[in-house]
């Protein structure tokens, strides 16, 4: 009877699988709490997604992390919107560039979106398009 069920909840679980999904990591993720980025992690979440991209799973990879990553390039990185902002230049670089070295691995390009209050609107009709 146990592997009835099992198989059941299988079969069930492939019957209902998503084709379409976002994924957030947050900059503790990231960073694995310090202000370097954590490429095994990335590279592993790579991985991972990868294998849904090519089973014809559509993925949106949200990320936070680039004032994290970037904060270290600051002299003197106060909690100030302007070392914020400096902060999340620099680390952007860093960040986009281990999603990308990351993916290439499988094939799977990288595309940037940044959203303000002002495109804040049209990023639905970016991002479905990009998928």
């Amino acid at each position: 009877m146990e592997n009835k069920i099992g198989v059941s909840e299988q079969i069930e679980s492939e019957r209902f699988i998503s084709r379409s999904m976002l994924v957030k990591f947050g900059t503790e993720a990231i960073t694995g709490g310090d202000s370097s980025i954590d490429r095994e992690f990335i590279l592993n979440a790579a991985t991972q997604i990868s294998e849904l991209f090519h089973a014809g799973v559509k993925i949106l990879v949200v990320t936070s992390g680039a004032v994290g990553c970037g904060k270290k390039h600051i002299k003197g990185y106060d909690l100030s919107m302007l070392h914020k902002q400096m902060a999340a230049a620099s680390g952007q670089i860093e960040l986009i560039s281990a999603w990308q070295e990351s993916f290439a691995q499988f094939g799977i390009p990288v595309f940037q979106v940044l959203v303000t209050a002002n495109t804040l609107e049209y990023v639905q009709e970016v991002l479905l398009e990009m998928m």
